[in-house]
This record gives C-alpha cells, sequence and structure tokens, in this order.
C-alpha cells in the first residue's frame, strides 16, 4: 500500500473528506460540462476543503453548507477560486 492510500485510510477513519470525494466531485464537475481549466482550478480549493474537514474530524455525512461558509471565511483570498 502507498503512503497515499494510507493516509486516505487514515482520513476515513477519523473523519473528513478524502481524495477520492475530491476526485469524485471534480468528476460530477466534468461530467456536467466544466471545462478542465475550470477543474484545475478547483482541484486545490477542493483538497485543501478536504484537508480542513479532516483536521476537524467531521463525519462525512455531517458536511454541509454551513461547514463549507466556516472554511470560506479562514481561507486565504487566493484560495476562494
Amino acid at each position: 500500500m502507498d503512503p497515499g492510500q494510507l493516509r486516505e485510510e487514515a482520513g476515513a477513519a477519523s473523519g473528513g473528506l478524502l481524495d477520492s470525494d475530491v476526485d469524485s466531485f471534480l468528476a460530477a464537475l466534468r461530467d456536467a460540462g466544466y471545462p478542465e481549466r475550470t477543474l484545475r482550478k478547483k482541484r486545490p480549493v477542493a483538497a485543501s476543503f478536504a484537508r480542513w474537514t479532516r483536521r476537524r474530524h467531521l463525519p462525512t455525512a455531517s458536511i454541509n453548507e454551513s461547514h463549507v461558509a466556516a472554511f470560506l471565511v479562514r481561507a486565504p483570498r487566493g484560495a476562494r477560486t
């Protein structure tokens, strides 16, 4: 098992979104017709949000708009693309 998989499994056990969740989100945007350029801009923001949820041990099923709002309040301006 590679280190990325170990980190992902550890994230699943302790709560928060995983890298595979970010990939699924971007796949849904791709399927909805978003251009690749937009997906490249969204990936770092989505990955940062996923890390934020893991640091807070948020159960995936409980993540909602209030968590997104809290993340955006603390996010550096450049990360809000």
